[in-house]
């Protein structure tokens, strides 16, 4: 007799673990439990899965790739609600539905015990920006995002501005281009593809779009840790327009222009160091 396990489950750093708890509270069933510096929500009871999880990402559609994977998942459940999977072919059915929600890298053990399972095709996929809302992109960033910032070693010139460097990035694997392509648009960033050809990334470093970008998260605001470092990222951000008027200081007053940046970037950096030890 084989046992078929299925769970919806989230996995955060343990620093992010109040947007788990927000999440828990707000589907009202399931556990939290932290290992190895992770903190993980895990909803396993078949009836809740069915009864609460599945109906809300059917009314609220995950936009990206993983909605194949959660529609696959779906299928398998519906074959376990009907007790299908006591049969052999309804067994089947489902591990080969297994079988495309991993990519066909099954275990060894169902590699071994079936070895001749074919996974069914993948849904169609087409990505709907006519879905995307502010909510929604903030609450991709909230965890997916980067900020940085620093003041350079030595000032180029007499231009304070220039040494200054700030920047915003999200980084992801290649198979999520179309989701970065649509938010480099959406926030007016750069998309990169890395020279190994496995990720891509969205990059905002240039001062117009930094404020355009501290505009946004002021009207949706990120509900991770990053928020603090968005907070100094805006402070810094705002500071460095205020040179951009002004590129043509003297060296004599470089010190004094240059000591709120260093400030900054040394909260910044506590900040990043403190989370990380978490």
């Amino acid at each position: 007799m084989w046992q078929i396990n299925y769970c919806f489950e989230i996995v955060l750093p343990v620093a992010e673990q109040s947007i788990l708890y927000r999440i828990k509270d707000f589907f009202g069933v399931g556990l939290i439990y932290i290992k190895n510096k992770q903190c993980i929500y895990r909803i396993n009871r078949l009836a809740n899965l069915l009864s609460i999880i599945i109906p809300h990402f059917t009314n609220y559609p995950l936009l990206t790739r993983k909605v194949l994977i959660f529609k696959l998942w779906k299928n398998a459940l519906s074959l376990v609600e009907q007790k299908h999977h006591f049969s052999d072919t309804g067994l089947i059915q489902i591990l080969e539905i297994y079988a495309a929600m991993v990519n066909n890298q099954i275990t060894k053990t169902v590699a071994l015990h079936f070895p001749n399972l074919i996974p069914v095709s993948l849904p169609s996929y087409s990505l709907d920006i006519s879905e995307f809302n502010g909510w929604w992109v903030s609450g991709y960033l909230t965890i997916n995002c980067s900020f940085w910032l620093c003041v350079l070693p030595k000032w180029l010139g007499n231009n304070l501005f220039e040494c200054l460097r700030h920047s915003f990035s999200v980084s992801r694997n290649i198979e999520h281009i179309d989701i970065i392509s649509a938010l480099c648009n959406y926030l007016q960033g750069n998309l990169i593809r890395r020279s190994n050809g496995e990720r891509v990334d969205l990059n905002i470093n240039n001062l117009q779009s930094a404020l355009n970008l501290i505009k946004f998260f002021e009207s949706y605001p990120l509900e991770s840790t990053k928020h603090a470092q968005f907070l100094i990222f805006k402070q810094f951000v705002e500071l460095a327009s205020t040179l951009y008027l002004f590129p043509g200081y003297k060296k004599s007053k470089l010190v004094g222009k240059i000591q709120p940046f260093l400030n900054l970037e040394e909260k910044f950096l506590k900040i990043k160091e403190k989370e990380s030890n978490k």
